[in-house]
């Protein structure tokens, strides 16, 4: 069971772009304990620590007036096509963040033209998830 106050025909926020803006949309989203678990990192939290470092390294930087017709973004991944250099990295118990959990994940990485990786401990098995991205 989920313990998300979010449902899942709620529209996403557009406007939650950093890692500051998350936290502060998980802090009305989400009970205490769920973003408690979010919020902790394993161990020391040195892995968490590196990756919102890493994370705040990167800028937008518009441009303007380009021509931007003929980009291609997209990569070989495992034998197929990924639409941009990224990929979704596992995430454990995505049913406390949402109802849909994983399978919204799956869905939203098809749409998109992306890999995701699908955590040990997640709250949807392989099967649902694999059958939910094809």
């Amino acid at each position: 069971p989920s313990t998300s106050t979010m449902t899942s025909n709620e529209p996403h926020d557009l406007q939650c772009l950093t890692i500051g803006e998350l936290e502060q949309h998980a802090a009305v989203h989400m009970d205490k304990q769920t973003r408690d678990y979010y919020n902790e990192g394993a161990d020391s939290g040195s892995t968490l620590l590196e990756n919102s470092q890493a994370y705040d390294k990167y800028r937008i930087r518009p441009r303007v007036l380009r021509d931007i017709s003929l980009i291609d973004t997209s990569v070989p991944v495992f034998g197929a096509r990924n639409s941009i250099p990224l990929g979704i990295a596992p995430t454990a118990m995505q049913c406390l963040a949402h109802p849909d959990g994983e399978i919204a994940t799956a869905k939203a990485c098809k749409k998109a033209g992306m890999v995701m990786g699908l955590s040990s401990f997640a709250t949807t098995t392989l099967e649902n998830v694999a059958t939910a991205s094809d």
